[in-house]
């Protein structure tokens, strides 16, 4: 394996890091300018299904629709069967999105409360804050603004939680995977984050970008040999040259009983081992 195909270890690892989240700052300073003048993140506020690519960026059971069970062909009606027992009581949070119109999507009640966590929130632009408010609270629902690598926003979360778990995990942030370090060990720290939030019973929908190819190809088997019957998991690798949508992977994972209290990873020696993918 070439060593300039591995993924960054040591200063050049933190170095990426700390250019992601420059990254990160920049675009929350400059976000009035990026979404509402350039509209380079029109997936900011997708419906949960069925709009295609129309204005809003692709609905999510269109993103996801490759990591659900066989024979089903609806995102919502597998997230509402899996959650049937937590129907008027079920909490989502999307990350890297306002989660309006994917919210608005489900059976009206069957989230008790939502929540979406997004480095800026798009609306203040065009609407007051007190509008946004009194609207939001009519849908149980709240935004929070904030870095998802960030350790400072899992307080904010955690604090509007009152600690709970939650039913549901969304992060399908398309063109905002640039800001999602491509550094191996901040990810996974994020993604136990969001397994511990995660209640037993509980679903995760999440996108990675492509150069985890590999990285996620093995996890999954791991988790597949070793923890089946306990986490259901499932992917969908992307491609580099799909010109049609931004170049994402994605997975589902299905945190059963009996399911370990931490997260599976790779061991730090395979993942050395490990090359990005082209």
């Amino acid at each position: 394996m070439d060593k300039f195909e591995a993924f960054p270890t040591g200063k050049k690892r933190k170095e990426i890091v700390e250019q992601t989240v420059k990254k990160a700052v920049h675009f929350k300073d400059s976000a009035e300018i990026e979404i509402i003048d350039f509209e380079r993140y029109t997936w900011i506020d997708s419906p949960l299904e069925g709009s295609g690519m129309v204005g809003q960026g692709l609905d999510f059971g269109s993103s996801f629709k490759d990591v659900l069970p066989k024979r089903e062909i609806s995102l919502k009606n597998y997230i509402e069967t899996i959650l049937q027992k937590r129907k008027g009581r079920a909490i989502g949070v999307e990350f890297g999105g306002v989660g309006l119109r994917l919210f608005n999507g489900f059976t009206p009640g069957f989230f008790a409360k939502s929540i979406a966590v997004t480095l800026a929130d798009h609306r203040r632009w065009k609407l007051r804050l007190s509008e946004l408010k009194e609207r939001d609270r009519k849908i149980h629902h709240k935004v929070l603004e904030g870095n998802i690598f960030d350790l400072k926003t899992y307080e904010s979360l955690n604090q509007y939680l009152d600690n709970k778990k939650v039913d549901l995990i969304i992060e399908r942030m398309g063109q905002g995977l640039e800001f999602v370090p491509t550094e191996p060990y901040t990810v996974s720290k994020i993604l136990q984050i969001w397994y511990d939030l995660l209640r037993e019973g509980g679903v995760m929908f999440v996108q990675t970008p492509v150069v985890f190819n590999n990285l996620l190809e093995a996890w999954v088997i791991k988790i597949k040999n070793e923890f089946k019957g306990v986490i259901e998991i499932e992917y969908q690798k992307g491609k580099k040259d799909n010109d049609a949508y931004i170049p994402c992977s994605a997975f589902r994972l299905h945190k059963l009983p009996r399911a370990p209290n931490e997260l599976p990873f790779l061991d730090s020696r395979t993942v050395t081992k490990i090359p990005k993918a082209n």
